[in-house]
């Protein structure tokens, strides 16, 4: 683990630690800090860059948003995502991003913000193990194994009932890269995910034309927006509905003004 990295968990694990301990009370000469947590390794939308800073199209919407709110700052950190579902669960930090909107499956989250961001989730599959005309999903992939990054929901419930059933086998990986490298020796048959994210993927594997290797995208699962997800163990956090209600009015705003659209813009041509 690089130094970067080590300095990066202690300053995590100590925002941790100290969150619990703030003020409940917003001084009139002070802002409240709200700690967020986002995905450490989930390009280009949350991830942690070589300093360990919380980077990516949510960090810089979140931050955009910060600067617009008077009572409170926004502090960002990055983790691994089944550890910050854990931190929201026991009620160490506020929220989390980028969950989707998934009441039944995430029951330590009992409020999301207003959208984000709206992901395109698709599959990715080997050329030579599909047919053209395998389009539904995830019915017309049963008998394959699909990937997919531990904790992630994006393959949605029907997904996850066949796979409960025994269709479809999943093999977990800890990241899209992993799961791209599984996909291109073939050691799955399919992966599915956000496509910017896999886009991405590709661009950190060197990979320049995925279609000359084999693969095709094979059809859209859904598209999904993004929150800022809260916990439902709020004791420590009394001004978790007034926070939340000031976020939502600047996201709206951000939205009718074109700024999030310029955020993501902004990031295709860098």
């Amino acid at each position: 683990m690089s130094m970067p990295r080590l300095l990066q968990r202690l300053v995590v694990t100590l925002m941790l630690g100290a969150v619990t301990g703030l003020s409940a009370t917003v001084r009139a000469d002070a802002q409240q800090v709200v700690l967020l947590a986002g995905e450490d390794n989930y390009r280009p939308f949350t991830y942690a860059d070589a300093d360990g800073k919380a980077v990516g199209l949510y960090a810089e919407i979140l931050r955009a948003a910060s600067d617009r709110l008077d009572e409170y700052q926004i502090e960002l950190v990055t983790l691994p995502w089944n550890r910050a579902l854990v931190a929201v669960q026991r009620g160490d930090i506020l929220g989390l991003y980028p969950p989707y909107r998934w009441t039944e499956q995430l029951p330590e989250i009992d409020r999301y913000s207003s959208p984000l961001l709206v992901e395109t989730v698709v599959v990715f599959c080997r050329r030579d193990r599909i047919q053209p005309q395998q389009t539904v999903w995830p019915d017309d992939f049963h008998g394959l194994t699909i990937g997919n990054t531990d904790g992630y929901l994006s393959a949605g419930p029907a997904f996850f009932s066949a796979v409960a059933r025994g269709q479809i086998t999943m093999q977990l990986a800890a990241s899209t890269e992993a799961n791209l490298r599984s996909l291109l020796v073939g050691r799955i048959d399919c992966y599915v995910s956000a496509r910017s994210a896999v886009d991405y993927g590709w661009e950190i594997l060197g990979v320049e034309d995925w279609r000359s290797l084999g693969i095709v995208e094979a059809t859209v699962v859904a598209e999904y927006s993004g929150h800022v997800g809260y916990t439902a163990n709020a004791d420590a956090f009394p001004y978790k509905d007034d926070f939340a209600d000031r976020l939502d009015a600047v996201l709206e705003e951000m939205y009718r003004t074109g700024d999030i659209d310029a955020i993501v813009e902004a990031n295709r041509t860098r």
